[in-house]
């Protein structure tokens, strides 16, 4: 029996979730977590594009903050900076789950804390989480190599 984990990467309320995750991760640690990644972005976006259809988009992630007390300083600096062209980074939910499905290949039984890499980096660091530059830091922390991470995607 395991416990079914449906999230994405750019979701920022998944992001605010990870709190509780990791707890009941830690409350059960007999009941292993698999990780699903959704489909949220379905079809290749910009940030710049994601605040033209919701303009309301930086006030959103100040409340995220103050519900989750997850950070989301550095993403409203990026969403700011995308909205005059600089880091208009792409999100694509099917593109980021083949990264993740090539670590929980190569590092099994790190699914929650490998998807929570590529969240954290991206609403709490502001990195580009689509860069195959990020895909190698994350699994560096595995002790998996580029050359290996590449060949596994």
């Amino acid at each position: 029996m395991h416990l079914l984990y449906i999230t994405d990467v750019f979701c920022p309320w998944c992001y605010g979730f990870i709190p509780v995750m990791r707890r009941l991760s830690r409350d059960h640690p007999s009941l292993p977590v698999r990780v699903l990644g959704g489909n949220l972005v379905e079809s290749p976006q910009r940030i710049s594009e994601m605040l033209e259809e919701h303009p309301a988009l930086p006030a959103f992630f100040e409340r995220l903050e103050q519900t989750t007390g997850q950070t989301t300083a550095r993403f409203r600096e990026l969403v700011k900076a995308s909205s005059g062209g600089e880091q208009n980074w792409l999100m694509h939910s099917a593109a980021m789950n083949l990264p993740l499905a090539a670590l929980r290949r190569l590092a099994p039984g790190h699914e929650l804390e490998q998807m929570e890499a590529f969240e954290e980096g991206f609403y709490s660091e502001a990195r580009d989480v689509m860069a195959p530059d990020f895909w190698d830091r994350v699994a560096a922390r595995w002790g998996i190599s580029q050359t290996r991470l590449q060949t596994a995607l």
